[in-house]
């Protein structure tokens, strides 16, 4: 991710008659990116005019390979372990994972894809 930031910052820089012009749009560009990796708003609450840009914003692909390495569905044990918060009982990681609404994540495939980005740009 942070290649491809990088990347975009450069690619920006060029394009942009002034850094500070560039700096503004590309402060826009990420937090538009942000909200719209799955983190802040889940895919399913985009507006259906705006459900492509979860899969344009790069950041979706490592938030994906992140949740997925961290509350495991694919990896076993991590699955079915309780999350607590202040000795309460709390989600296991596959309830986490399904409130944010990450099925199936392929890191190898999100690792490409955000490779692919960074040659891009």
């Amino acid at each position: 991710t942070l290649i491809c930031a990088e990347g975009l910052n450069q690619l920006m820089t060029y394009l942009l008659p002034n850094f500070i012009i560039a700096t503004g749009v590309l402060s826009g560009v990420y937090a538009f990116s942000a909200l719209l990796q799955g983190f802040m708003i889940i895919p399913s609450e985009f507006p259906s005019w705006l459900a492509w840009s979860h899969y344009i914003a790069f950041h979706t692909y490592s938030w994906q390979s992140f949740m997925a390495a961290e509350f495991g569905v694919e990896y076993g044990e991590q699955a079915d372990r309780l999350f607590t918060t202040d000795g309460e009982f709390g989600m296991t990681g596959k309830q986490v994972l399904e409130e944010y609404e990450i099925y199936h994540v392929r890191p190898t495939t999100n690792m490409i894809i955000l490779g692919s980005y960074a040659l891009a740009v």
